[in-house]
C-alpha cells in the first residue's frame, strides 16, 4: 500500500484534472449557446453535470489522505460508510470529534463540542443533504448512462422525479450548483484540517455559497442564454465593420 503521502498527491492530480475538464467544457458550452448550436449544448451539458459530481467525489478523497489529518482506521471508516453521501457525513462527524477530542461513544451535541462547531456542524449537515445529495443523485444517473430517461432503483420505470430535476438542468443552474458545492466542501475541508481557517474564512465562504443558492433561484437561463447570443452577434458585427474599414483604407492606398 502506498504512503497517505503519496496517495494525496494522486488524489490532488486527479482532482485537478477534473476542474481543468469541467472549465474547459463550460467554455465550449457558452460558445455553444452564443452560436445557438442546441445540439452541442444537449451532448456536452449532461458530461458537465457529470464532472461536477465526480469532483465532488475526489475532492473527498484529497481531503481524506491531507497529511497529518486522519488516522487509516478513520479513513477506513469513512470509505466503508457506503454511499457517497454518507461518507460525507462521516468525514464531517469525524473531523468534528478530532477537533473537540471528542470519542466516539460521545454523541455530538451542544453540551459535548464548542457551540460554534456544533452550529457549523448542523449546518454543514443540512447543507450536505439539500445540496451535495442533488448533484450526487444526478452524477449517479448520467454515470449509469441514463442521460436521456433516469429511471428508478430497480430499473423498472422512469423515474419522474428524476427527469423532472435532469430536465430543469442548464449551464447556468449547474454553474450555481458547482459554486454552492465549491464553498460548501471548503467549509468541510477547513473543519477537518484547520480549524484557524475554518473560524476565519467561515463567514466569506457561507456568503458565496449563500449568494449561489440565491441566483439559482433568482437568475433566468433565457435571458443569460440571450446575453451570450447577442455578446457573439455584437463581436462579429464589431469584426465586419472593421474587416471593412481596412478593405477601404487597402483600396485608397492602392488608388
Amino acid at each position: 500500500m502506498k504512503p497517505p503521502e503519496k496517495l494525496y498527491k494522486y488524489h490532488t492530480a486527479n482532482l485537478a484534472r477534473i476542474e481543468d475538464a469541467i472549465n474547459r467544457i463550460e467554455l465550449h458550452l457558452r460558445r455553444a449557446i452564443a452560436l445557438e448550436d442546441r445540439k452541442s449544448q444537449k451532448a456536452m451539458l449532461p458530461l458537465y453535470g457529470l464532472l461536477i459530481g465526480a469532483s465532488a467525489e475526489s475532492q473527498l478523497m484529497k481531503i481524506l489522505y491531507e497529511p497529518s489529518v486522519f488516522t487509516d482506521v478513520q479513513r477506513q471508516a469513512v470509505i466503508g460508510a457506503g454511499s457517497h453521501i454518507n461518507r460525507w457525513y462521516k468525514l464531517l462527524e469525524i473531523s468534528v470529534r478530532n477537533h473537540n477530542s471528542l470519542n466516539d461513544k460521545t454523541q455530538i451535541s451542544r453540551e459535548t463540542i464548542n457551540a460554534t462547531d456544533y452550529l457549523i456542524y448542523s449546518d454543514l449537515q443540512t447543507l450536505l443533504g439539500n445540496e451535495l445529495k442533488i448533484v450526487i443523485e444526478l452524477r449517479n444517473k448520467l454515470a449509469h448512462g441514463q442521460w436521456e430517461y433516469p429511471f428508478n432503483d430497480d430499473f423498472t420505470d422512469i423515474s419522474s422525479e428524476k427527469k423532472r430535476l435532469l430536465d430543469a438542468e442548464n449551464l447556468l443552474t449547474l454553474k450555481f450548483k458547482r459554486s454552492i458545492i465549491k464553498n460548501l466542501l471548503f467549509i468541510v475541508r477547513d473543519m477537518a484540517v484547520s480549524h484557524r481557517t475554518l473560524h476565519r474564512d467561515f463567514n466569506t465562504q457561507y456568503q458565496r455559497l449563500t449568494h449561489a443558492k440565491r441566483n439559482l433561484k433568482t437568475r433566468q437561463y433565457a435571458k443569460y442564454s440571450q446575453s451570450l447570443v447577442d455578446r457573439r452577434k455584437r463581436g462579429r458585427a464589431k469584426e465586419l465593420a472593421n474587416y471593412k474599414a481596412v478593405s477601404t483604407s487597402k483600396r485608397w492606398f492602392f488608388w
